[in-house]
């Protein structure tokens, strides 16, 4: 399951307080948002809190869920650049990126909590083996000279391309957290790294250990 937030018909500035279980079952807490400045993009936030362990990348959160408090700023990188803050579940602009929509929505204490998700990322099957190539016959014959000539061994097969260069097994860039995202790449098991700012920008790195 993406991490991308799902808050389509939602008011520009909506968010949930997420609680989820990771694969390795810790559980962590993240803040999904629609953009407060209506440009219908989606924010995801890693939090930390009271009981909740940091992690590579993170915002700092007063534990509130249904008017929560986040801490440093917010700012989106690429697109409307908006910048700003969320602060007993208001939003504010710091005044150097997009304004906020008048329509932005304002939580109360009445926010719905939202329950805990699952969002592991499902098992995906093994990829099929590629078909073996059809074997080259051992020798040919060479027939210029004459019938008494030797066998002569079959061209070795081309050397294979070599592989396109990865990022280094958990060598992010500055900035980006681990998502549950997982693919299998050339036969190697590849992690989805997103920004923690804008979760539309993202990196596959594999996964250490194959």
């Amino acid at each position: 399951m993406s991490l991308d937030t799902d808050l389509e018909g939602k008011p520009p500035g909506y968010y949930n307080v997420i609680e989820y279980q990771t694969a390795a079952d810790v559980i962590r807490y993240a803040v999904e948002a629609n953009c407060p400045c209506g440009c219908g993009h989606g924010i995801w936030l890693p939090i930390t809190g009271p009981g909740v362990p940091k992690t590579a990348h993170n915002w700092t959160w007063d534990g509130n869920k249904a008017q929560p408090t986040l801490g440093p700023s917010i700012r989106r990188i690429g697109g409307c650049a908006f910048h700003g803050y969320l602060q007993g579940g208001a939003w504010s602009s710091a005044g150097d990126g997009a304004p906020l929509s008048p329509a932005v929505y304002r939580g109360g204490p009445d926010h719905p909590i939202e329950p805990r998700r699952d969002l592991m990322a499902p098992a995906k099957p093994a990829p099929a083996p590629a078909p073996a190539p059809a074997p080259a016959p051992a020798a040919v014959m060479d027939r210029a000279t004459g019938p008494e000539t030797a066998l002569r061994p079959a061209p070795a097969p081309a050397p294979a391309p070599q592989a396109a260069h990865k990022v280094a097994a958990n060598s992010p860039p500055p900035g980006y957290a681990k998502t549950t995202d997982l693919r299998f790449t050339a036969g190697k098991l590849e992690q989805k790294w997103a920004s923690g700012n804008d979760p539309t920008m993202g990196v596959w790195i594999e996964v250490a250990g194959q």
